[in-house]
């Protein structure tokens, strides 16, 4: 039987028929479906002979599949452009089919920059170096600095990132996410999480994010959505790229829900960043002032990863992501000791941060 009817190859039917509609010539021979992640996006690897393609197979309903994030394929392929125009390594696209919702890209293996850190293979198959913590870590934040240094215009530039910030609602809607499904669903502590004593210092915390600087931000720079290959680092799942705290994507990656990293590498790494902006031209004020920013935005999203990984159990019926809750709870443990004016919001969230994560529930 043939790939296209297949049960197990998701939108086969509707691959076949971009693939036809794009004009990409004879049809794969193979057809093998990657494991599903947290997103409503399905992925299918394609060989022919010794090509190898994806296909991203978006939902045919449009829906936001992130907080405040990008719908359908437009934002994926305006962001792609916008950053491959700049020199930024993103995947290839091969073609965009809109009768059929498929987007034919660059195949980059399966090498993450998670698994690149840990599989000793990383360093014959690609440079040395990917190994060690420091060095690897050095590469993703200079390729960071890269970004917001080729980016640091976008405001001037159409894209959806134009339409969509971190503005209020959704800072608001993140901390309420965490309530909602970390502290009531996970925890059980229902009337904390509906407590007018929690919700307002989560206000505060947003309006203390809000007058941050703000410029292009990936949304989820960490260390799954950095794949590994012959030309470095290439940057993934941009999609619901948006302008954000300029400190955002750095926690994305050192606050990285599946990668703990030493507390002085962190501070190394700060420091690295701060510095390669200002070689950029950008001013991030002080290092002691870009840290405090770091701490603040880490709470707000380790917090908001925490309920999201519920929210995928429970809603999506996806428990893969529940044993990284203990990480993220630990993230905001952190941020809540060593940023500056948070030791109410450290009491209040004692509860949740006293209970027993090992179990990932």
């Amino acid at each position: 039987m043939s790939w296209v009817d297949s049960a197990v190859i998701p939108g086969a039917r509707r691959i076949e028929r971009a693939w036809q509609n794009l004009s990409l010539g004879s049809l794969p021979n193979t057809a093998e479906a990657l494991p599903p992640q947290a997103s409503l996006r399905r992925y299918v690897r394609l060989g022919r002979g010794n090509e190898s393609f994806i296909a991203m197979v978006l939902p045919e309903l449009e829906k936001a599949e992130e907080i405040g994030g990008g719908q359908g394929a437009g934002p994926f392929l305006t962001v792609q452009s916008y950053l491959h125009e700049r020199g930024l390594s993103v995947p290839r696209v091969y073609g965009f089919d809109s009768d059929t919702s498929i987007i034919v890209l660059e195949d980059l293996g399966d090498w993450t920059f998670e698994r690149g850190l840990f599989d000793s293979q990383a360093e014959e198959l690609f440079q040395p170096g990917w190994n060690d913590l420091q060095i690897a870590y050095e590469r993703a934040v200079d390729l960071l600095v890269e970004m917001k240094v080729a980016t640091v215009d976008s405001a001037q530039h159409e894209g959806p990132w134009r339409d969509r910030a971190f503005d209020r609602t959704l800072l608001t809607g993140e901390w309420e996410h965490f309530l909602e499904y970390l502290v009531a669903e996970g925890c059980g502590l229902h009337d904390l999480a509906a407590s007018t004593a929690l919700r307002e210092a989560g206000a505060q915390l947003v309006e203390q994010i809000l007058d941050m600087p703000y410029v292009f931000t990936h949304r989820d720079y960490q260390s799954r959505n950095l794949m590994l290959g012959a030309r470095g680092l290439v940057i993934i799942d941009f999609q619901d790229a948006l302008m954000g705290p300029d400190v955002y994507d750095l926690v994305a990656l050192l606050r990285d829900s599946y990668v703990s990293l030493p507390p002085t590498l962190v501070e190394y790494l700060l420091a690295r960043y701060h510095e390669g902006l200002r070689e950029g031209g950008i001013n991030p004020g002080t290092l002691s002032e870009l840290t405090n920013r770091f701490h603040l935005v880490s709470l707000h999203r380790k917090a908001k990863d925490a309920g999201r990984f519920v929210y995928i159990d429970r809603v999506k019926g996806n428990p893969d992501f529940l044993p990284h809750i203990p990480a993220s709870i630990e993230c905001v443990r952190v941020a809540l000791q060593q940023g500056s004016g948070l030791e109410h919001l450290h009491e209040l969230l004692g509860p949740v941060l006293d209970r027993d994560w090992s179990g990932g529930r």
